[in-house]
């Protein structure tokens, strides 16, 4: 009995191996995608764990201007303190042979012979530093790779003004530096980001710290108030110029990573969902369509005795074989997917024994979880087959009942043809099971414009920064505050056009009880090279009087125009100020408040200062530049715009190449299983009704008209519903990432738009050209005979 119906099994699925397929391959986009996205998270999450924890990474750290090392003890005795590690962490340039511009980075000290006690180093290749060994170095991995330095090669360094020659010792990674970029910077720049480490003599002898720190890191007891750590660690340091303390989790390298983790968890769960729901919507119209066609059949069995169990077990293994096709196919699209994404990731953040690694008990959950939604999808097609009565099941189904459509009642039938009377009947025959339909394919589309939203939005806030905001040839950093005669002294260079000053000045912003530790920029009123611009591109014009500040930062404060904010400067005099809040901008990073140069030197009661500044330079002339900037101390860090740009956009276009390939595979299976399945069963349900057309005249182009001309309509109308709903996605991404780094605008382009379309309906048109084939071939002597 068992075997005969087994045999049954064998042949539907023989005979629909093209509709397998096609819910089989919407099942693997869906698991692949969960099972992708997971397997990395997990993988970050786990190698970041373990990293951290085998490295003891700090859970508190603040930076001064300079520290008597005797303050250690009275740290040490801060409530919910477990250890504390002083040091000394200072900019240092690094000439690079065939780089234009020096690398620049900090240099750390640590201790010779033993690693620090928090945010020890991890040693790639070579040896820790030998004590008495001033000229020894270890280099940070990623700016190693970038240069191909190893264990036994020199470097040179300028330390506190003076040049050294270096001996390299060591090659390693370290927790602090997971993911190192410089202040507005995208991505880190591995060949112009230096970061080092010496001995604490070697350090201090060269920075005249003796006896002295600047930085200091602490571990806390588990249970610790951190709020009440990073105030007590601040009151300490004000004294002695004090940066602002704060946690691990808001370190600049542990939070960016902790964000994209974020974002990586909600897409993984997001878009397998909706690929799920539309396998199960997919797998009750293939199953509904059996059931229809199979009526005879079903009521044969039961009339020979076949209990319910027996025949709904059935139609479930014929449900199961597609959802063990779809797991086999996603989990390895899952494998590939992952792979790739941890090799994207392995580039961006350092860990050292970072590998992809299969979580395969999200296997078994995502074979579930698609288990579940096909037994949801085929539930009324089974509830179909035991309510079946045998003297019912044996009778056609009744035909169904014709009343005349909307379109018809409102007289607007006669501008139709015959061919789109009878599509537009079809449809209002089954409004559900094309309302599901449109909306299937309107999340194809969706998924294809989110994919592509990174993209537009990354080419916007390139725009706004390179070319509206910062509109220099060269930028340079100061280590401190300068007279605004450097800026003259560099104008008189050779090829240099313009130089403007900038001043910016770490500081607290407080109102009422909430604060934040950030920055003021000061602008000069006469700029050319640099501008306040808000997201969308305009330029903001600053008052003589007061500070703007950037959106987010007085949502954050609860502030509005009129408001005064207090303002704790951290470095120099150290004055406490209280500022008028003259508006707010909708910038695209950070947080930070914007003031006039003179408004903000004057409000700091000092003579015109600038730490930064913007040049205009002839590209022929900026080689000598960059070797005049590395002899001058006072300039921490100096970058070529242009090549800044290009390096950027080389990465995203790297990055976005496969996200591109991954979103078209998926969109377009979900395309393809929706139009195919949909036309094929219309073919199967309809095949007599289309075979009789043929023989009262109709030509195969017209039938196919007919056959197809529903499933055009459902992409059409997807379409624009498809576009809503990827830019509706595209502000719930941007929404659920941390505003206070980057906020990326939501952007999408007429080329994202045009591109989501054209996938979408060559994806359909392949569909359609299957099923065509299929109408071709149909034998209508045969098809006449159905059984009536």
């Amino acid at each position: 009995m068992v075997k005969a119906i087994d045999r049954k099994l064998l042949r539907d699925l023989r005979h629909l191996k093209g509709q397998i397929l096609t819910v089989a391959l919407v099942v693997a986009a869906g698991l692949g995608g969960l099972v992708g996205m997971h397997s990395t998270l997990s993988s970050i999450e786990d190698s970041m764990n373990t990293y951290y924890e085998r490295q003891r990474f700090g859970d508190g750290f603040a930076s001064a201007v300079r520290a008597p090392e005797a303050l250690e003890r009275r740290i040490e005795t801060i409530a919910g303190v477990q250890s504390v590690h002083t040091r000394v962490v200072e900019q240092v340039t690094v000439p690079m042979p065939g780089m234009i511009e020096p690398a620049y980075g900090p240099v750390v000290s640590v201790p010779a012979e033993q690693q620090p006690p928090m945010n020890a180093l991890s040693i790639q290749r070579g040896r820790y530093l030998e004590a008495g060994r001033a000229d020894e170095v270890i280099v940070l991995d990623s700016f190693a790779r970038a240069h191909g330095l190893e264990p036994g090669d020199s470097l040179d360094v300028v330390l506190g003004g003076t040049w050294h020659r270096l001996q390299i010792v060591g090659i390693a990674m370290s927790p602090e530096f997971v993911f190192v970029a410089r202040r507005g910077e995208f991505f880190p720049e591995d060949e112009s980001i230096a970061v080092l480490w010496m001995s604490e003599q070697a350090v201090q002898a060269a920075f005249g710290m003796q006896g002295a720190f600047n930085d200091v890191v602490v571990t806390l007891q588990p249970g610790a108030s951190k709020p009440a750590f990073v105030d007590a660690l601040d009151d300490l340091l004000e004294p002695y110029g004090g940066l602002g303390a704060y946690t691990r989790d808001d370190h600049p390298s542990n939070s960016l990573v902790s964000d994209e983790l974020e974002q990586l968890r909600t897409l993984g769960m997001t878009i397998p969902i909706g690929f799920l729901a539309i396998a199960a919507f997919l797998l009750n119209v293939v199953l509904s369509r059996l059931v229809q066609l199979q009526r005879p059949e079903i009521a044969a069995l039961k009339a020979l005795g076949y209990p319910d169990r027996v025949i709904s077990a059935h139609f479930f293994k014929f449900v199961l074989v597609i959802l063990v096709l779809g797991t086999v196919l996603g989990t390895a699209f899952g494998a590939w997917i992952g792979q790739n994404m941890a090799g994207q990731y392995a580039g961006v953040f350092r860990f050292p024994d970072f590998a992809f690694r299969m979580d395969w008990q999200l296997v078994a959950i995502g074979m579930f979880v698609s288990l579940a939604a096909g037994v949801a999808g085929a539930f009324g097609a089974l509830r179909r087959v035991t309510g079946l009565a045998p003297a019912e099941a044996m009778r056609p189904p009744a035909p169904a009942i014709y009343k005349r459509t909307l379109l018809e009642r409102a007289g607007l039938d006669r501008i139709l043809s015959g061919s789109m009377r009878i599509i537009v009947r079809e449809i209002e025959r089954n409004p559900v099971r094309f309302a599901l339909s449109v909306l299937g394919l309107s999340l194809g589309v969706a998924l294809l414009i989110l994919g592509r939203f990174g993209w537009d939005a990354i080419d916007r806030l390139l725009e706004v920064q390179f070319e509206l905001a910062a509109r220099e040839d060269v930028a340079v950093v100061l280590s401190r505050p300068m007279p605004e005669r450097v800026g003259r002294s560099l104008a008189a260079l050779p090829g240099v056009h313009v130089v403007e000053g900038q001043r910016t000045v770490a500081v607290r912003f407080e109102h009422e009880h909430r604060y934040r530790d950030s920055l003021i920029i000061g602008y000069p009123a006469d700029g050319q090279l640099r501008h306040v611009v808000d997201s969308q591109g305009a330029t903001i014009e600053l008052p003589p009087n007061g500070m703007v500040l950037s959106e987010v930062l007085a949502e954050r404060l609860a502030l509005e125009p009129g408001d005064r904010i207090s303002v704790r400067v951290r470095e120099g005099a150290r004055k406490e100020l209280e500022i008028e809040v003259v508006g707010v901008v909708d910038d695209i990073t950070g947080l930070q408040g914007y003031m006039r140069l003179d408004a903000l030197n004057e409000a700091l009661g000092e003579p015109p200062t600038i730490t930064e500044l913007a040049m205009s330079v002839e590209a022929r002339w900026r080689t000598d530049l960059f070797r005049r900037l590395e002899e001058m101390p006072a300039v921490e860090s100096a970058q070529e715009r242009s090549r800044l740009q290009r390096s950027v956009r080389e990465r995203l276009d790297e990055g976005f190449a496969f996200q591109t390939l991954m979103i078209v595979l998926v969109a377009s299976a979900i395309t393809i299983g929706v139009v195919y399945n949909n036309a094929r069963v219309a073919l199967s349900m309809r095949g007599r009704d289309l075979a009789s057309l043929r023989v009262l005249g109709f030509t195969r182009g017209e039938v196919g008209f007919i056959l197809l001309g529903e499933q055009a309509i459902q992409v059409l109308l997807a379409l624009p519903i498809g576009w809503w709903l990827g830019r509706w996605f595209a502000i719930l991404l941007v929404a659920g990432a941390d505003p206070e780094a980057f906020r990326f605008p939501v952007v999408i382009s007429f080329r994202t738009y045009a591109f989501a379309s054209l996938i979408t309906i060559i994806s359909a048109a392949l569909s359609g050209l299957l099923v065509r084939r299929h109408l071709n071939r149909m034998d209508l002597t045969e098809v006449l005979k159905t059984r009536e």
